[in-house]
């Protein structure tokens, strides 16, 4: 659910409910028709399971490689290899970045960066896929 509200002479924000129970706010229209018409592109969005919410993006990386690798249904030693990637490449340059300053291509580039030539497939893009789900997430 979107609904618009009134914010100062001139001004508009859309406010939505978030996943996590919350409500969030986006504020900036100059009118309430634009206001509205975002608002309802938004709940389209949502029925759709389409729609990102720009807050999402806020999360460091760090904290995000942390809350994936919670999620992680591998075996042991398959979680040690995950997470000892992610502590040595993608926390010492990515870690204290934004999800959403991350681009597409800079996703690919780090995973890129830490594959081996020598290692199987999965072993080398699990970088790669750490920030793909990120990306996907903001």
């Amino acid at each position: 659910m979107a609904w618009t509200e009134k914010i100062g002479p001139r001004s508009w924000r859309v406010r939505y409910l978030r996943g996590d129970s919350g409500y969030g706010s986006i504020s900036g229209f100059e009118t309430k028709t634009a206001a509205d018409a975002y608002a309802t592109q938004l709940e389209a969005d949502q029925r759709r399971g389409t729609w990102l919410d720009p807050k999402a993006g806020l999360i460091t990386t760090a904290e995000w490689a942390a809350l994936w690798a919670d999620t992680l249904d591998v075996e042991i030693r398959t979680e040690e290899n995950y997470r000892g990637r992610i502590r040595n490449h993608i926390q010492p340059r990515w870690g204290t970045i934004r999800l959403g300053a991350i681009t597409p291509l800079a996703g690919h580039l780090v995973g890129q960066a830490t594959a081996s030539p020598l290692r199987h497939f999965h072993s080398r893009r699990h970088p790669d896929r750490v920030l793909h789900d990120a990306r996907r997430r903001r």
